[in-house]
C-alpha cells in the first residue's frame, strides 16, 4: 500500500532524504550543487546504469548511497523524495512507483513521452498530494522573471502580440547526439526547447488555446547526423486574445560563450515590452511605453515572484547568474525541498508539466497536418 507523504515539521529533526536517477552531467551541474548546502534536506542517494561513474559523482559529493536499480532505491528505506533526471522513458515508471509509495518527486522535462503518460502523473501527484515539480529552468532567470512582474502589473496594458525566441547552436555540431535521433522520445526542438517556450508564454501571457507549427530539419542524414527537426516556427492564439509567434531553433549561430540566446518582444495597448539575455554578459528588460520613444527605460531585474533580485546573484556574467539563482536561492530544486520540509505548494508541478505535454503533441499533430492550427 503507498505510504502517507513525507511531512516535515521539524526540519532541523528530520531533512528531507533525497535520491537522484540518473547521474549525467545535469546531474553533476544542477541538481548536486543546488541540494550540497540546505538547511532542509540534502542527496543521500544516486542511481545510475554505470555504477563506476555513480560512484565517482556520490564520492565527489559526498552521497552516502549509490544504486544501479532504481526500484531497489525507492524500496531501501533511505529516500523520502526523488528527482527523475533519467532519459526521457523512465520519467513516467519511476514518478508513479515514488508516488506511490509517499514520496515528493521532481521530475524533468518533459514530462513524459506523451499526454496519456503526463496526465495519469499529474492526476497520480493530485489524489497523493505529494509535492512534485516538474522544472521549467528559465521561470526563475532574471529576464523572465522580471518579465512576468511587469505584465501582472499590467504595464503592457492589454497585450497586442507575444513573439519569443530560443536561438540556439548545438546542431551545427553535426555529430549523431541523442536530441536529434527521430527514434529516442522527446527527440527534436518542439520537445528539448519548445518546451521551455511553450511553457513560458503560458506563464508569461496566460492560456493558449490555439497552435499551429511548421519545422525544418537542416542537419544532414547523409553525414552522420540524426535528423529529427532543429528549427520550428510555432503560431498561437491567447486566451486573452493576442495572437504569438515562438521560436525554437538549434541551428542559429549565437556567437557567444554559451551558444545560445533568449529573445522576447511583447506589444500591448500601454506600450512594448522586450527581453534579451546573450547568455554571455546581457541581461535586460526594457519597457517603451505607449508614444514614447525608443530606447525606453530599463527594468530592474526581479526574482520569479516579482521581488529585487537577491544581493548574493551576479550579474557579470549570465553563467555566475545561472549558478547563484540555483545554488544559493529558494528556486527550482531548493523551493521542491524547502515544499517538501514545510508542506507546502510550489510551481512548476506535474499539472504544469502535462500541460506542456498537451501543448508539445499539440505542435506536433500540426506539423503532420502541415501547419495547421488546433484547439488546445
Amino acid at each position: 500500500m503507498p505510504t502517507s507523504p513525507v511531512q516535515i515539521d521539524d526540519v532541523s529533526a528530520k531533512p528531507v532524504r533525497v535520491g537522484i536517477v540518473g547521474t549525467s552531467w545535469w546531474t553533476d551541474s544542477m541538481y548536486l550543487p543546488a541540494l550540497a548546502h540546505h538547511g532542509e534536506g540534502s542527496v543521500v542517494a544516486l542511481c545510475g546504469r554505470n555504477r563506476d561513474r555513480a560512484d565517482q559523482l556520490a564520492k565527489r559529493w559526498g552521497v552516502p548511497h549509490v544504486f544501479t536499480d532504481w526500484r531497489q532505491m525507492l524500496d531501501s528505506g533511505l529516500i523520502d523524495a526523488v528527482i527523475v533526471a533519467a532519459t526521457n522513458d523512465l520519467h513516467y515508471p519511476v514518478s508513479i512507483a515514488a508516488i506511490e509509495a509517499g514520496m515528493a518527486v521532481l521530475c524533468e522535462k518533459p514530462l513524459a513521452l506523451d499526454v496519456v503518460e503526463a496526465d495519469a502523473m499529474a492526476a497520480a501527484a493530485a489524489s497523493s498530494g505529494v509535492v512534485t515539480m516538474s522544472p521549467f529552468t528559465y521561470r526563475w532567470m532574471p529576464i523572465f522573471a522580471t518579465t512576468k512582474a511587469a505584465l501582472d502589473a499590467q504595464m503592457v496594458g492589454r497585450p497586442y502580440h507575444f513573439t519569443m525566441r530560443y536561438l540556439g547552436q548545438y546542431g551545427r555540431d553535426l555529430s549523431p547526439v541523442w536530441r536529434f535521433d527521430p527514434d529516442q522520445p522527446g527527440a527534436g526542438v518542439i520537445a528539448d526547447l519548445g518546451s521551455h517556450v511553450l511553457y513560458l508564454a503560458e506563464w508569461l501571457n496566460g492560456p493558449i488555446t490555439e497552435l499551429g507549427a511548421v519545422v525544418a530539419t537542416h542537419r544532414d542524414p547523409d553525414r552522420g547526423s540524426f535528423a529529427a527537426e532543429d528549427t520550428a516556427y510555432l503560431t498561437c492564439r491567447f486566451a486573452n486574445g493576442s495572437i504569438g509567434v515562438l521560436q525554437a531553433c538549434a541551428m542559429a549561430w549565437a556567437g557567444t560563450s554559451m551558444g545560445q540566446t533568449h529573445h522576447l518582444d511583447i506589444h500591448g495597448s500601454a506600450g512594448r515590452l522586450t527581453a534579451y539575455n546573450d547568455w554571455d554578459t546581457v541581461q535586460r528588460v526594457n519597457f517603451v511605453a505607449d508614444g514614447a520613444a525608443d530606447p525606453g527605460i530599463e527594468l530592474p531585474l526581479t526574482d520569479e515572484a516579482g521581488r529585487p533580485l537577491d544581493e548574493s546573484v551576479r550579474l557579470d556574467s549570465v553563467h555566475n547568474t545561472y549558478r547563484d539563482i540555483f545554488r544559493s536561492t529558494n528556486a527550482m530544486t531548493r523551493a521542491w525541498v524547502t515544499s517538501i520540509a514545510t508542506g507546502t505548494h510550489c510551481r512548476p508541478d506535474f499539472a504544469d508539466g502535462a500541460r506542456v505535454q498537451h501543448l508539445i503533441d499539440a505542435a506536433l499533430t500540426s506539423v503532420a497536418n502541415d501547419g495547421q492550427m488546433g484547439r488546445v
